[in-house]
């Protein structure tokens, strides 16, 4: 009766984890195409457009400008 049980449980455990390694490998099949197909795109598509930016605009950003003061 326990030598049954025993092995029921093998097989029960053993056709779960086939399951589960069948499931895993095409989960990253799947995970590991969509990152193929953004790499592709990715590489084929326009560089992006990056408007100039003067010295001016990158000290006041949002149009706030700094204080002038003096150090006596």
């Amino acid at each position: 009766m326990i030598a049954e049980m025993k092995n029921y449980i093998q097989d029960a455990s053993r056709s779960f984890l086939t399951m589960m390694v069948s499931w895993m490998n095409h989960g990253v099949q799947v995970h590991s195409d969509r990152v193929q197909l953004a790499i592709t795109e990715a590489s084929s598509a326009p560089p992006p457009q990056v408007p100039e930016v003067s010295v001016e605009e990158e000290r006041e950003p949002l149009g706030i400008r700094p204080k002038k003061c003096c150090i006596m």
